[in-house]
C-alpha cells in the first residue's frame, strides 16, 4: 500500500511486563524502554519463539522492559479494506489486532518473529501489519527487528523485504537489526545452535539503540 493510511499495534504472551502498562515506569530514576516483541509462530516449542524469548532476555538484561507477544492463541481477523477506522483510528473488528497494533505504537522499538514459509514471512504476522492500518500515520520514526527461521540454508531477502515494505509506510521507520536462524527445522532445534546467543545479544543491542 505504498505511502498511504495505513495503522498500528500492540499485545503478549509470556508477558514480562503486563500488556498495557505504562511506557514510564521507572527504574530507579531513569525511564525504562519499551520493546513490543512480536512473536508470529502458532507451532509448539517453535524456533522463532525460543529465539524472541531470548530477546526478550537481553533487553531486560539491559535494563529495559520487554513485552512479549505471541499470535498463538489470538484472534486476528483480516483487515476488509473498508477503511471504516479512518474518522477515529479505531478498527470496528472487535479481536485481539487492536490491542496489538497500539501496542507497537506504543513501544520504544519493535521485534517481529516468524518462521519462513515459501522464503517470506507468515500470514498471522502480516495479518496483524495490515490491521495496523486503522493508527496510520503512526507508529513512525522507530527501529524495527526481525527474528526470522527457516529449515533451509537459503536467502532472507523476501523477509527483509516484506518488512520494508511495511516501513517504508512511515517516517522514520527502519529495519534495525535481525537474528536470522538457518537449517532449524524439527521443533525446538535452533536451542542447540548460535542463534540463541544472538538473539540474547540482539535484545542487549536495542536497548543501545533505544537509549541514545
Amino acid at each position: 500500500m505504498g505511502r498511504q493510511p495505513a495503522a498500528r499495534h500492540r499485545p503478549v504472551r509470556r508477558a514480562l511486563t503486563p500488556l498495557g502498562a505504562p511506557s514510564n515506569e521507572r527504574n530507579g530514576s531513569m525511564t525504562k524502554k519499551k520493546v513490543l516483541i512480536i512473536s508470529s509462530s502458532l507451532r509448539p516449542n517453535s524456533n522463532s519463539h525460543a529465539l524472541c524469548e531470548e530477546v526478550a532476555k537481553g533487553v531486560e538484561a539491559a535494563g529495559g522492559e520487554a513485552q512479549l507477544v505471541r499470535l498463538l492463541g489470538k484472534k486476528i481477523n483480516f483487515c476488509t479494506g473498508c477503511y471504516a477506522c479512518r474518522p477515529s483510528h479505531r478498527c470496528v473488528q472487535q479481536d485481539d489486532a487492536n490491542a496489538i497494533c497500539r501496542a507497537i505504537c506504543e513501544a520504544d522499538a519493535v521485534v517481529f518473529g516468524t518462521p519462513v514459509y515459501y522464503f517470506t514471512i507468515c500470514a498471522q504476522l502480516k495479518a496483524v501489519l495490515d490491521r495496523s492500518v486503522q493508527f496510520w500515520p503512526e507508529p513512525k520514526g522507530k527501529p524495527y527487528y526481525v527474528v526470522a527461521t527457516m529449515a533451509e540454508n537459503a536467502s532472507f531477502a523476501h523477509v527483509l523485504s516484506a518488512i520494508q515494505g511495511y516501513m517504508d509506510c512511515f517516517d522514520g521507520a527502519r529495519i534495525a537489526g535481525s537474528v536470522l536462524a538457518t537449517e532449524v527445522y524439527e521443533p525446538g532445534a535452533v536451542k542447540s545452535t548460535k542463534f540463541m546467543q544472538e538473539a540474547f545479544a540482539l535484545g542487549k543491542a536495542i536497548m543501545q539503540e533505544v537509549s541514545k
